[in-house]
């Protein structure tokens, strides 16, 4: 067996290394005055001074006996119920013997018996010895030990995390190092042995960041050793479990959730307390504001600031986890967030309108003003509280459920008028709400005819061809026969009529034209059933989308820089079926310093090579140069590509210049294939072109015409 286990074996039997301490000078001190008391006691003049002595032992001793019995009993009460149980009783007649002891030793020197003297002393000097040594050995030689104590002496800390580690027996301030898991920076305390610096008796672990709630936590410590020298270095892991979060065990919020008070406070009662760890928060629909009230016990009330009358509610409340510095308890991290709760309620309510009839429809001007309440009203509140201006005759009036308020006129409201009706703070409603600030709505009686929406809309473009309808959308109820016979559309396209409420449908008998613009026109003189007859023509317009075509011209991509051409011709080749390559239409052509004539290395070719390239190849062609872009369009729609010279667009600085051998040639000349339009030949609003370099291009007319330009307008079309 380990001597160093052995040791720590039966160390851990005993009191702590502070009572050790005690115990050790205890016994050292008895042998001391024993050995005294045993030299004194053998000469018989020194009688009256071992009789001093013996008095001084006692009171010594007596006193250091009381102080270890009742601190002991009292402080060390677990480690007494080790050994002898809940009952202390035996504990009490060990402790006795001394007392025994002392008394059989007094009885020896008054009885002047020597040599029993000399016995008992030897006896006595040599139990204490060996008592001295083997708690001195055991002291020296155990591993030191840990203890923990958290904030509620179990295996569960709070979220702060702070722990104290208690040692056995004092270790070096060197030795120790200290890790947390999760990793966490932490401040150390420490306790010292006797205030000896360097001599540790506890460390106190704070960390600098709470735990979060059922959070495994390990204490690790490393570099235990004992004080004496050459002892192997230890280590030690101290689990726990931070507190789970609290559950909301109810919600209270008053006793009828459908007439609950604008001011009412909303406590939360959680099962526990949450320890800092949580951060409540609440999320009314509609907003408000509110502050969270807590005194720390289990509960949370959320206090609105103030919530509206008679508003339907909802309140989310959210939990956040969060953690805090221990010290300062300020937040610094939110780690999760979830909704725990939702509770739907009610304000009680204010008087306040819903709905009024004459809000959006058009009515009758006979027809009486109805206003509608959410609550019904008390009707002597309403007297002297109800205005209408322009002043108009009539009555008001309550519904027989008092949720309506309705104006009658005498002759009918005016044409082409807008009322105004204010109803003044002070009226309430049954349950004691009150209009706290005065309510008004405003209505307009119908005038004049006119139009409030066209489908498509006016001046809408890229319309389809295939839209079924054209539709007009009045603002009141006319005379459809009176609309018809005022309808027109231009250009003529053959329908039908139909309706649906205020809003008149032209059903199209046939596909609309591309790139057309129609304007559709409904003359003055429109009749009202209850307004005022149109005094204009009413008119709007659209354009339909324009048509796109395009050839089916492959597209490929020049091998070489400056082999544009190149590329275009093998692009018009293959659409008319003869295939080809850049290095055999250049080897065709020839390579020379003459572009009118060759291939020039670095530049290209000019279009006359290219042409008569072409036409080797058994396909007609024509040059055109100061060409016009609706020529070449109307070409592109009769199947005939078009390859074209023309700036790059990158190039800089552009124009002219002087080749090697002496010809003129163009700097950023590029060369294309026009496959495609939007629009018509003679105003097309896009080109397309299969651009050997950047791909498939759209450019816009006027683009296109900026870099055409720059090679005057110059192209071979492809028969």
């Amino acid at each position: 067996m380990d001597f160093e286990n052995w040791i720590t074996g039966i160390s851990d039997t005993l009191p702590n290394f502070t009572v050790r301490i005690v115990l050790l000078s205890f016994i050292l001190l008895w042998i001391s005055l024993a050995t005294i008391l045993f030299f004194i006691g053998r000469k018989k003049k020194k009688l009256k001074i071992l009789k001093r002595f013996l008095k001084i032992q006692y009171l010594v001793f007596g006193s250091l006996f009381l102080l270890l019995t009742v601190g002991i009993y009292f402080y060390y009460s677990t480690y007494l119920e080790k050994f002898f149980g809940p009952n202390k009783t035996y504990f009490i007649l060990l402790t006795g013997i001394l007392s025994i002891f002392l008394f059989l030793k007094q009885i020896l020197i008054l009885l002047k018996r020597k040599k029993i003297l000399k016995i008992f002393y030897i006896l006595e000097v040599t139990l204490l010895t060996l008592l001295f040594i083997s708690l001195l050995t055991i002291s020296l030689f155990t591993v030191p030990h840990v203890s923990v104590t958290t904030g509620n002496n179990s295996k569960f800390l709070e979220t702060t995390g702070k722990v104290k580690l208690n040692f056995t027996s004092p270790l070096k301030n060197s030795d120790i190092k200290i890790t947390i898991s999760p990793e966490n920076n932490f401040t150390l305390g420490y306790e010292y042995f006797l205030g000896i610096k360097g001599l540790i008796s506890s460390i106190t672990v704070t960390p600098m960041e709470s735990f979060l709630p059922s959070q495994k936590v390990v204490v690790y410590t490393t570099g235990i050793q004992r004080i004496f020298p050459w002892g192997a270095k230890h280590e030690n892991s101290q689990d726990f479990f931070t507190p789970r979060s609290p559950e909301i065990e109810e919600v209270v919020l008053g006793t009828d959730t459908q007439n609950v008070s604008i001011e009412q406070p909303i406590k939360i009662d959680l099962d526990i307390n949450d320890q800092q760890s949580v951060e409540w928060q609440a999320i009314f629909t509609p907003f408000a504001e509110y502050k969270i009230i807590r005194d720390l016990d289990d509960s949370v009330i959320i206090q609105p600031e103030k919530l509206k009358q008679g508003t339907s509610y909802e309140l989310e409340i959210l939990k956040s986890i969060i953690t805090y510095n221990p010290l300062t308890l300020e937040k610094i991290s939110t780690e999760s967030q979830e909704v725990v709760r939702k509770i739907a309620f009610r304000t009680a309510p204010a008087p306040g309108i819903v709905s009024f009839n004459r809000s959006s429809g058009i009515l009758s001007n006979t027809q009486p003003l109805i206003i509608n309440f959410e609550v019904p009203l008390k009707e002597s509140s309403l007297e002297n509280r109800v205005q209408i201006l322009p002043e108009i005759e009539g009555k008001f009036s309550l519904s027989e459920d008092k949720k309506q308020l309705i104006f009658t006129p005498n002759n009918g409201f005016a044409k082409n008028t807008e009322y105004k009706v204010n109803i003044l703070s002070g009226v309430e409603n049954i349950y004691g709400g009150y209009i706290e600030t005065d309510l008004s709505i405003s209505f307009k009686t119908p005038g004049y005819v006119s139009l409030i929406y066209a489908s498509p809309r006016n001046g809408s473009t890229n319309i389809a061809l295939e839209t079924s309808s054209v539709s007009l959308t009045f603002n009141q109820p006319v005379d459809h026969k009176s609309v018809e016979e005022r309808f027109s559309i231009s250009p003529v396209v053959n329908g039908t009529f139909s309706w649906s409420g205020n809003t008149f449908y032209y059903n199209f008998s046939n596909k609309l034209e591309y790139s057309t613009k129609y304007t559709v026109s409904v003359a003055k003189g429109v009749k009202a059933l209850y307004g005022i007859d149109s005094s204009s023509t009413i008119s709007t317009s659209f354009t339909t989308k324009h048509q796109t075509f395009l050839l089916n011209v492959p597209l490929y991509f020049q091998s070489e820089s400056f082999t544009c051409n190149l590329a275009a011709t093998k692009m018009v080749l293959a659409y008319r079926g003869r295939s080809s390559s850049e290095a055999g239409i250049r080897d065709s052509i020839g390579i020379g310093l003459n572009p009118n004539a060759d291939w020039v290395d670095q530049y290209g070719v000019h279009w006359g090579p290219i042409s008569s390239y072409i036409s080797s190849r058994g396909v007609s062609n024509t040059i055109k140069t100061g060409w016009n872009l609706t020529s070449a369009l109307q070409e592109v729609k009769n199947g005939n590509p078009v390859l074209i010279y023309y700036y790059n667009g990158s190039t800089v600085p552009k124009g002219p210049f002087t080749l090697e051998g002496g010809y003129t040639g163009y700097k950023g000349m590029h060369s294309s294939v026009i496959v495609g339009f939007i629009g018509k030949p003679e105003d097309p609003t896009t080109v397309i072109v299969n651009d050997p370099w950047r791909g498939k291009r759209y450019l816009s007319k006027s683009s296109f015409l900026y870099l055409w330009g720059y090679i005057n307008y110059t192209g071979i079309i492809i028969y």
